[in-house]
């Protein structure tokens, strides 16, 4: 019963957060599909899904590393903008592995994937979609510090009630 509890409360605590990646990274993938058709590795749905998951994972866990709390008595935006950074970092990270992984999973040789990775990398197009991160990542970040300050309660009520 105990455990039960605990995974509602994980379960709970995750989907938010994985919704939100989950939307905001099929947005990135139709924007790379579209900029470049042919260039690069386009992701699944089921790359995207695992994405996000484990995208929202580790930004749960990293909420309670002391990093997180670099700028506490400073006011909210300097809260927000040094998170945003943070989970920038993390999604540049885990996006550039999952690319290596594709190349990887499809010559079965780390230089060659090295080398498909290399040949296949477009920097205007890594530039665009980190940018595109960037501001989802501010509104993900100012959404849930407001909803820290004004408690989820009022939140749901002022985007939800009249």
């Amino acid at each position: 019963m105990k455990m039960f509890r605990y995974l509602k409360k994980e379960i709970l605590h995750v989907t938010p957060v994985f919704i939100f990646f989950f939307i905001a990274f099929n947005i990135i993938n139709l924007t790379e599909g579209l900029l470049l058709k042919k260039a690069g590795i386009f992701f699944t749905l089921i790359d995207i899904t695992f994405a996000a998951a484990l995208i929202a994972k580790v930004l749960l866990v990293l909420d309670h590393l002391p990093i997180m709390e670099f700028v506490p008595k400073r006011p909210l935006i300097f809260r927000i903008a040094w998170k945003s950074f943070l989970y920038w970092i993390i999604t540049f990270i885990v996006r550039q592995i999952m690319q290596y992984i594709h190349y990887y999973m499809s010559s079965r040789d780390l230089s060659t994937a090295w080398e498909l990775y290399q040949i296949h990398l477009n920097i205007n197009l890594m530039v665009a979609i980190q940018a595109w991160c960037l501001m989802l990542l501010v509104l993900f970040v100012t959404a849930r510090e407001l909803a820290k300050v004004l408690h989820p309660e009022k939140m749901r009520d002022i985007f939800f009630r009249k």
